[in-house]
């Protein structure tokens, strides 16, 4: 039986995209892994409210309660991003070891002008989210679950360097 068919539209959702609704059809207790395989699958790195409707009417979660999910863990967006994400801590002990100037440094390099906001070319989207757990290496940043600690301004180009380089790969 199809996804379809239990009630949830699918119409104008690529393939791909359908086919994981349909793989965790009721569901709920997936959510974290089918929202995780539809946004690597989409091309721009996000859910669009159209498929997180038919994601809540498969697993029978209300759109209420998916988003406040999505909302709560920084690796989903609803939004466009780039292809990586840089996600900066913005807890106190990363703001009293200077991650405010981290930050900068990285908009800077990046070319932006405001968290949430994504290259020109579409590789890496910069953004500020809560505590990455890794307090002891203040001022942070997680980039495809890889953490980089112990930042500073000056090792914010090498590794904004090193991170479009990957972008080409």
């Amino acid at each position: 039986m199809t996804v379809a068919s239990q009630g949830v539209r699918t119409e104008g959702i690529r393939p791909e995209i359908s086919a994981i609704i349909e793989k965790y059809r009721s569901k709920p207790e997936m959510l974290m892994r089918v929202l995780l395989e539809i946004q690597a699958a989409t091309p721009d790195n996000f859910i669009p409210k159209k498929v997180a409707t038919q994601v809540s009417q498969a697993v029978g979660m209300p759109m209420a309660q998916l988003y406040e999910f999505m909302s709560f863990y920084s690796m989903f967006s609803d939004a466009r991003q780039g292809k990586r994400v840089i996600r900066m801590c913005k807890s106190v002990p990363c703001r009293v070891r200077g991650a405010s100037d981290v930050a900068e440094a990285f908009l800077g390099e990046l070319g932006l002008s405001e968290p949430g906001q994504t290259t020109p070319d579409g590789s890496l989207t910069f953004k500020y989210c809560e505590c990455l757990g890794a307090c002891d290496y203040s001022p942070a940043v997680i980039v495809d679950d890889k953490l980089y600690g112990n930042l500073d301004p000056a090792a914010v180009k090498g590794l904004v360097a090193e991170l479009l380089e990957g972008a080409e790969d």
